[in-house]
């Protein structure tokens, strides 16, 4: 496990951005590739014994990348974007191989908490004093100006993921029966990462936010409290906004110029729809010059209808897996389109008993869909997403393991299902671009 967690501190801290000791060093492989190969040797047979659909849509997704690249651009070109998310995918697997116990799924995101809240301290200092750790500075000409890290982390909207990520984890711990360190951790970190979300005034991320806490009340509370909840929170939130939240216009110069490169990513999409024009060639083939503005725009106009069919299969079977657990079903039934699930989720339930434990699929579901919904404004197909998507899947083991593993299949309503919601997010994007609706 020193390995997973030297892992966090480089992907979420970066001592090897802004510290003289650590700088020139790659971290990431340094502690990547001996966590990867060591988990293999420990636990490879997960492959085998707890099959799960992910375990061959990352390498199909890989396959895609390198396939497109040379396509539009040579096998001379092949290398950076297939090395780039091989190395993505090698942080799922190692996550999945040593992650293999609720005790240690806890302990990683209690690290987890721990750096998002002294990022929380840095994006005060910075705010304040007007210097942060390792003397980076806020961005200056914003008016108020607005909190940014380093490395992955040097724009305030990637930036705010950390703390829109960590949030529901605090809330989970502080809430629940957990060990005295972990709670400690939560409380601690919650009201930072909270002013690390204002103080980074990123709208995509309050707003991703919201959607997260919304799902995150609606599933620990019964549907007669749910109701005063939400009012609760909405009001204190309402306190509390960033101040680039008054802002929010469709006429507004950011949002307008999201809704010209999504426009131009739909005709990407149209005139290469089954292998896009390659990994990282959005900017190359668009009048504007700008980045897509969307993971998943930027999917599917750079890997076309092929690749954006692995990316959304992956999303998908990771919130089936989480809901599969938190919904309380048994080992022989499934979730097997998004109407069931939409029928077993707002079924009765009853409030969290008291002492009850952290429930970290719940968790990590909030924290998911806090991701997605940001990064329909933002591009972040970064190693965080693989890192948050491999806990997702050791959680779904670890839970599913105590009641004698079935395989998951994909299935023809899977299938249907994919389809479905890659058909939505397209049309979504196509409305908002071209019709501007929203």
């Amino acid at each position: 496990m020193a390995f997973v967690y030297l892992y966090i501190v480089q992907l979420i801290f970066r001592p090897q951005d802004f510290s003289s000791p650590f700088m020139g060093w790659p971290m990431a492989w340094l502690t990547l590739f001996p966590g990867f190969f060591l988990g293999f040797m420990l636990n490879g047979e997960v492959l085998v014994r707890k099959k799960i659909p992910q375990f061959y849509l990352l390498p199909f997704f890989l396959g895609v990348i390198f396939i497109s690249t040379v396509y539009n651009a040579g096998l001379a070109d092949f290398y950076p974007p297939t090395a780039t998310f091989l190395k993505r995918i090698l942080v799922f697997y190692m996550i999945v191989f040593l992650v293999d116990s609720e005790q240690k799924l806890r302990g990683v995101l209690t690290v987890f908490m721990a750096l998002a809240g002294l990022l929380g301290v840095h994006a005060i200092l910075q705010l304040t004093t007007g210097t942060g750790f390792g003397g980076i500075t806020p961005l200056m000409h914003y008016n108020p100006p607005r909190a940014v890290w380093c490395g992955e982390w040097d724009g305030s909207n990637s930036f705010g993921v950390i703390f829109l990520l960590a949030i529901p984890l605090c809330l989970e711990f502080l809430f629940s029966r957990s060990a005295p360190g972990q709670r400690i951790v939560a409380g601690v970190s919650l009201p930072l990462c909270a002013m690390g979300i204002y103080y980074v005034d990123s709208r995509g991320d309050t707003l991703a936010l919201m959607a997260a806490m919304l799902l995150y009340i609606a599933m620990r509370f019964s549907r007669k409290r749910v109701v005063l909840v939400m009012i609760m929170a909405f009001i204190l939130t309402g306190a509390v906004l960033p101040s680039r939240m008054s802002k929010l216009t469709v006429s507004e110069s950011s949002a307008h110029q999201r809704e010209c490169v999504w426009e131009q990513g739909i005709d990407l999409l149209r005139d290469n729809p089954v292998l896009g024009v390659g990994p990282g060639k959005f900017v190359k083939h668009t009048e504007s010059g700008l980045i897509a503005h969307s993971n998943y725009v930027s999917i599917f106009s750079e890997t076309g209808l092929t690749g954006f069919f692995g990316f959304m299969a992956i999303l998908w079977f990771t919130f089936k897996e989480l809901l599969m657990v938190n919904l309380g079903k048994n080992r022989d039934d499934d979730i097997d389109s998004i109407r069931m699930l939409v029928s077993r989720f707002f079924s009765n339930r009853a409030d969290d008993g008291p002492g009850q434990g952290p429930d970290l699929t719940r968790a990590l579901l909030c924290s998911l869909s806090g991701f997605c919904v940001a990064t329909m404004f933002i591009v972040l197909l970064n190693d965080l997403l693989f890192f948050v998507l491999g806990l997702c899947a050791a959680s779904y083991i670890i839970s599913r393991g105590a009641q004698g593993h079935v395989p998951l299949l994909f299935k023809r309503s899977d299938l249907r299902t994919v389809a479905a919601l890659m058909a939505g997010v397209i049309f979504l994007y196509w409305l908002v671009a071209v019709y501007e609706i929203f």
